[in-house]
């Protein structure tokens, strides 16, 4: 998991449109218990699908350009992307199997 910070959100988007592979970006504030939940969960899903997708941490939550730019209204917000689009933002809390599913799904429509 690459941490970035909410300041470095322009480096991330550079990123985010040079990668063949699915770009997860998790934007979350570290006080919710959810962030503790789901940390785990991206490592894992990191590890089950390395070379097939990159997740980044927006640390802090997301800065107010963020929030406008992708119309988020709510933490966590997991926002998806492939050759720098978006192509699905998923917001609220999920559980593994969800998450783990969403991925696989993308996987299988933009990368196989």
């Amino acid at each position: 998991m690459v941490n970035i910070k909410k300041r470095d959100f322009d480096q991330v988007s550079t990123l985010v449109e040079k990668k063949e592979e699915l770009v997860i970006l998790f934007l979350c504030r570290r006080t919710l218990a959810t962030y503790i939940f789901l940390m785990p969960i991206l490592e894992d899903l990191q590890f089950e699908y390395q070379n097939k997708i990159i997740c980044y941490e927006i640390k802090g939550g997301a800065s107010k350009k963020i929030k406008e730019q992708y119309a988020i209204y709510r933490y966590p917000t997991f926002l998806f992307f492939k050759n720098g689009k978006l192509v699905y933002k998923l917001e609220g809390f999920v559980n593994r199997q969800k998450l783990f599913n969403c991925v696989k799904e993308f996987l299988e429509k933009y990368l196989l």
